[in-house]
């Protein structure tokens, strides 16, 4: 709203930053563009992890960046169409302020932001969600989990441990050996061929899903899950 009303490059605190630092431009337009990628980090964040769209810390954070730059690409976009849509007003309106490098540093701008909300903001948000979200590595601990095919039950899940977000890795425990060679095949895991049952309540986990990772899953017999609540 005072960028609206002032113009970007006009915005009279900034021209007084500008003559303390010493700059030739009114750079209000950065903090603008800071906020640009701050805020919707956060935003992208909790859907990404809500909806469970990525596996691993790495991925998520890779998912949020390219989220708020596509986010700050877009706004570039719409400022040139309003310039040419404008004409005689389009510097007033982007607020270049003969900076030739004005679209790419408020890119870089709104990139600096999402990254620092990631760095700042990441375990806050996290605490927040546990009190939203069930704590899946308490309730690993707490019960038992079966491991159902073709409404038999073949194997279990055993020793959790927490591992990044909401995931949990479990050690299989290979229970029916006629078996035994579909439940050490991952790509089962992946096409959600199995059913698992809490054994303690005796309900099923109908949204638990596995990483598209192996990880240790060939090597030491577990496997990476998320939903078993």
């Amino acid at each position: 709203m005072v960028g609206g009303h002032y113009t970007y490059a006009e915005v009279p605190l900034f021209d007084h930053f500008k003559e303390w630092f010493g700059s030739d431009r009114n750079n209000y337009d950065k903090l603008g563009h800071f906020a640009q990628g701050f805020v919707p980090a956060m935003i992208a964040r909790e859907v990404l992890i809500r909806k469970k769209v990525v596996n691993g810390k790495g991925w998520l954070i890779l998912f949020i960046i390219s989220i708020c730059l596509a986010f700050s690409a877009f706004y570039e976009l719409i400022e040139w169409w309003v310039a040419i849509g404008t004409g005689e007003n389009a510097e007033a309106f982007l607020g270049t302020q003969g900076y030739v490098w004005d679209t790419q540093s408020d890119m870089g701008t709104a990139l600096l932001g999402a990254i620092c909300a990631i760095v700042i903001l990441s375990k806050y948000h996290d605490q927040q969600l546990k009190t939203l979200l069930p704590n899946q590595p308490e309730i690993a601990k707490e019960d038992r989990w079966e491991i159902e095919y073709d409404n038999q039950t073949i194997g279990e899940l055993n020793k959790p441990e927490f591992e990044d977000q909401f995931w949990v890795s479990y050690e299989i425990n290979v229970i029916n050996n006629d078996y035994e060679s579909i439940l050490l095949n991952y790509d089962h895991w992946l096409a959600d061929k199995f059913k698992f049952k809490n054994a303690d309540h005796n309900e099923y986990a109908d949204l638990a899903i596995a990483s598209q990772s192996p990880n240790d899953f060939y090597t030491a017999k577990r496997v990476m899950l998320r939903g078993l609540y």
